[in-house]
């Protein structure tokens, strides 16, 4: 059968069977030629045998390059951008060797040697497992043997806390010297532990300026409240009441709707990994917990944390209870 194009798709497919198996999938282009020169290599390695005669002739690096010329581009730019990060890194560990169960779970050690969240690894291996999968539906590779790593090994992200260690956070605050915004709307997050909605919709009218508190209104639980402003906050503000601004943080006297695709950037910039907007108020939780922030005259406890941040409940709040225990284990002898 020809190559042919879906009603609903402007890429040809290419549709054919081998020995009572079916091959069928798009091309990733709308030329037909190249689209013919695609199935004729499909037609090729099917019949030469690298599926069924289950071998694995093709390595990483020839799969991931296919890969990244026709499939990646169909992502969103920031899935291309960590998913390139993820590939070469990969790329890097296994050289030419085969791709096996083993190999994946060497992988998986080395990075945890490395400090890496389960939750980046289990990113990493999502994309590693896409790009495999794309290797087996185009006939380069027998099988995708991330699908043969036990799971479990993994915990669960539903109590994931990702804080900007001091080393991190000075460096996304470099990589902002060229966007002042950005770099003031970090610091705030940062000094304030506001939602980013809470920060971005922050008016000066909710600043009391000779108490050096702002009040937030519209939060999540509809429950208002009220907290102390840092130095390094308070000049921030300061300087957005001199400037004759309405809100807090502005972007050429406009309220920002969001900074996501800049502190993306510059998070990667950074090279910084596994980090999203939110982790800033994770950022100042998991600080005031610690007693890192320079302004702080005592450590926060768990119900002070709790009223600050304006969980409606103690539970909410319970994420980071891991820290404090982590810090009495400090205290004891193991003599």
């Amino acid at each position: 059968m020809a190559v042919r194009k879906r009603k609903d798709s402007p890429y040809y497919q290419t549709d054919f069977s081998f020995k009572g198996k079916r091959w069928r999938e798009s091309t990733n282009t709308s030329n037909k030629q190249l689209a013919e020169e695609f199935e004729s290599q499909l037609k090729a390695r099917v019949y030469n045998g690298l599926i069924l005669g289950k071998k694995q002739d093709a390595n990483f690096s020839e799969v991931a390059t296919e890969y990244i010329k026709h499939y990646l581009p169909k992502l969103s730019k920031k899935y291309q951008q960590d998913g390139l990060r993820y590939i070469e890194r990969f790329a890097s560990f296994v050289k030419n060797n085969e791709v096996t169960k083993e190999a994946i779970q060497d992988y998986i050690n080395l990075r945890r040697n490395q400090s890496a969240t389960d939750r980046t690894i289990t990113a990493e291996l999502a994309t590693l497992s896409s790009v495999l999968t794309y290797g087996v539906n185009s006939g380069f590779i027998a099988n995708n043997p991330v699908k043969e790593i036990n799971k479990k090994q993994f915990k669960a992200n539903s109590s994931r806390i990702r804080f900007l260690t001091k080393e991190e956070y000075t460096s996304i605050l470099s990589s902002c010297n060229d966007y002042i915004e950005l770099k003031n709307a970090i610091i705030l997050a940062k000094e304030t532990g506001l939602r980013k909605e809470e920060l971005l919709s922050l008016k000066l009218t909710q600043i009391d300026f000779t108490n050096k508190e702002l009040s937030v209104f519209k939060t999540k639980n509809g429950k208002a409240r009220t907290i102390p402003i840092s130095p390094e906050a308070f000049n921030i503000i300061e300087q957005a009441k001199n400037n004759n601004q309405i809100y807090a943080v502005e972007n050429k006297g406009k309220r920002v709707k969001d900074f996501k695709k800049s502190f993306n950037a510059r998070v990667a910039k950074s090279n910084i990994e596994d980090f999203h907007w939110h982790d800033l108020r994770h950022t100042f939780a998991t600080w005031a917990l610690k007693s890192w922030h320079p302004w702080q005259k005592e450590p926060f406890d768990l119900y002070k944390l709790q009223k600050w941040l304006g969980h409606s409940t103690i539970q909410m709040t319970m994420i980071y209870a891991h820290l404090e225990l982590k810090d009495l284990h400090g205290m004891v002898s193991r003599n």
